[in-house]
């Protein structure tokens, strides 16, 4: 995985009352976008909330022309490309690292 170090911006949720935590982030993307989507969101997380989350959702909030998508079943964050009539994943290795994302993390 290559994206961006995580900077936590917000936080709602994480009591034994509320376990669905919903966390605003913000990360470059990667350096070389592996087609597929990249690795490591969870374990990035973990170490910036200091618990393992399980990521259910990433809802983007400010993206430029892209569109992050969580991929549960394979734990990757995949990117779509919104610059085009249709919605197809980036290219692999294009180049996101100059691209801030800022996304709502819904997880457990």
């Amino acid at each position: 995985m290559a994206l961006g170090a995580i900077t936590l911006n917000d936080r709602a949720g994480d009591v034994a009352s509320a376990p669905l935590r919903a966390d605003i982030i913000s990360f470059a993307g990667d350096t070389s976008y592996p087609l597929g989507g990249s690795l490591g969101l969870e374990a990035a997380l973990a170490a910036e909330l200091g618990v393992t989350p399980t990521i259910l959702a990433v809802l983007p909030q400010d993206c430029g022309q892209y569109v992050p998508a969580w991929d549960f079943a394979n734990k990757k964050l995949k990117v779509l490309d919104g610059g085009h009539a249709t919605w197809d994943e980036v290219a692999d290795t294009t180049p996101l690292n100059s691209t801030t994302f800022n996304v709502l993390v819904i997880s457990i």
